[in-house]
């Protein structure tokens, strides 16, 4: 049975963003698939916000992708976003995405197999 977890290194299998589901298959997947759902919701306001989450050493979302140990673009967009994170990491970052915006932490569940 699938369960909604946080924090947790098992395969995801999809998210709860925002009230709407969505199939992952990969932490990657869903630091993805959250990027994009969230610059498609607030548009031209996803870029500031996004770039004032910020790690001590590393900016996690960019406009080109230098400095990055592992930039993925994220879809829909010209921006990038650091994909070397462990699942903890892509949940923080998604916790830290949605405040920056506006949203609760709780709008976010990752749905990983049992």
């Amino acid at each position: 049975m699938a369960t909604k977890t946080r924090a947790e290194s098992k395969k995801p299998t999809g998210v709860s963003l925002l009230g709407q589901p969505y199939s992952v298959d990969s932490w990657r997947g869903v630091l993805l698939g959250v990027c994009e759902a969230l610059a498609q919701k607030h548009g031209e306001g996803f870029a500031p916000a996004a770039f004032g989450v910020k790690g001590k050493k590393r900016q996690y979302v960019a406009p080109s992708p230098e400095g990055m140990i592992n930039p993925a673009q994220i879809p829909g967009t010209d921006l990038w976003v650091e994909a070397n994170q462990s699942a903890v990491s892509v949940q923080r970052l998604v916790e830290r995405l949605l405040v920056a915006l506006g949203h609760e932490p709780g709008e976010f569940a990752a749905i990983v197999g049992s």
